[in-house]
């Protein structure tokens, strides 16, 4: 099962709208602090083969966040690249999540793997 059947169920996979892009919520500092925490558990001194993008959102899901892209739909994205920084928009309830985002940075070092900075700003 992919992290968007798991998040969204089988029906919203498909550009279903699932955040009102112009409402927005706030999430709280100990909430933000949680998730900060465990995404540092699962990147700090580990190389991965590739970005791990399904473990993160999971993250994010534990919490009821849900990574979207700007018109409200669930994220869909290729990362791609030896490096690059991707900033991903979060909905929570439905609504935009307008005191943080999802901060998601990726290096390939010489050995083929991938070093991975992840947090919510």
């Amino acid at each position: 099962m992919s992290w968007k059947e798991n998040v969204y169920g089988v029906d919203n996979l498909y550009g279903s709208i699932i955040v009102d892009m112009s409402k927005s919520t706030k999430i709280d500092a100990k909430t933000r602090r949680s998730i900060n925490k465990d995404l540092d558990k699962l990147t700090t001194n580990v190389y991965f083969f590739k970005i791990p993008i399904d473990d993160i959102f999971t993250i994010l899901k534990k919490q009821s966040l849900i990574p979207v892209q700007e018109d409200g739909t669930a994220w869909d994205g290729i990362l791609c690249g030896d490096s690059g920084k991707a900033p991903i928009e979060i909905g929570f309830h439905g609504k935009l999540v307008s005191n943080s985002h999802l901060l998601l940075t990726w290096y390939k070092i010489d050995s083929g793997k991938y070093e991975i900075v992840c947090y919510m700003s």
